[in-house]
């Protein structure tokens, strides 16, 4: 299930209290304050009336889900496990698959950039990362990456973690990101703090980037796991998740 974490309390969600499966892969905060959960069985949402959920009989592309992302305009795009995108308004599905250019049908990560949508796509046998303009896709990068997440950071720059390492896109060309002594294999996810600092979560540890500046943070500095598998911060407070626990 998915559990909440407020003020010392902790509120756990699953199937014997609503939830569609206790299988979570995706996470996200309306701007109303409820919550979106995506599973392995439907999308779930849960407000101040109880749980809500969809799956692939209302119209959902697929039952596996997952990532999520919100845009101003009240849309919820949903990245599937093998059907693609579902787009959800007004209680309404629609969709973008291979048919609108999706290279891959299985979306790992989903980023707006303005009138523009990112989604990174990772099947086994790659995918790499698809522009999305008016709900079809205009351009291609790195077909062959297999990716598991996406970041747009204050500076425009598309961070990309896949099982061959962090590539980003500046200025819509795709390059791979390379540093001396960076031994990562997969990176799974990326978090910006208040200074600009990235934080990159990978197989290897945590990874602190500025500027020209990279820190690892491993098992030998005080971690309790590794991979790491997600990262997020509040002010001077970074979370991380590991196999572990937070």
């Amino acid at each position: 299930g998915v559990t909440r974490i407020r003020t010392g309390q902790i509120t756990r969600y699953a199937r014997y209290n609503g939830l569609s499966d206790d299988y979570v892969r995706a996470v996200l905060k309306d701007h109303d304050g409820s919550t979106w959960v995506g599973t392995s069985a439907g999308l779930n949402h849960i407000g101040s009336n109880g749980i809500e959920h969809w799956g692939r009989s209302d119209g959902l592309a697929s039952d596996s889900i997952y990532s999520l992302m919100l845009r101003k305009s009240g849309e919820l795009w949903i990245g599937t496990a093998d059907a693609g995108i579902s787009i959800f308004q007004a209680g309404k599905f629609r969709h973008i698959t291979r048919n609108q250019g999706l290279t891959s049908n299985q979306v790992r990560g989903l980023v707006v950039d303005g009138d523009r949508v990112w989604a990174g796509l990772g099947s086994r046998a790659g995918g790499g990362v698809a522009l999305i303009e008016n709900e079809k896709v205009t351009r291609m990068f790195g077909s062959e990456l297999a990716v598991r997440a996406l970041f747009l950071d204050s500076k425009k720059r598309l961070w990309i973690g896949s099982t061959a390492g962090i590539f980003y896109i500046e200025n819509d060309e795709i390059k791979a990101w390379n540093n001396p002594g960076v031994n990562l294999q997969y990176a799974f996810a990326f978090y910006e703090d208040e200074r600009g600092v990235l934080w990159a979560a990978a197989d290897d540890g945590l990874y602190r980037i500025e500027k020209d500046q990279v820190t690892s943070i491993g098992i030998s500095r005080g971690l309790p796991n590794v991979p790491i598998l997600g990262v997020t911060g509040q002010k001077e407070t970074l979370w991380i998740c590991t196999n572990k626990g937070v």
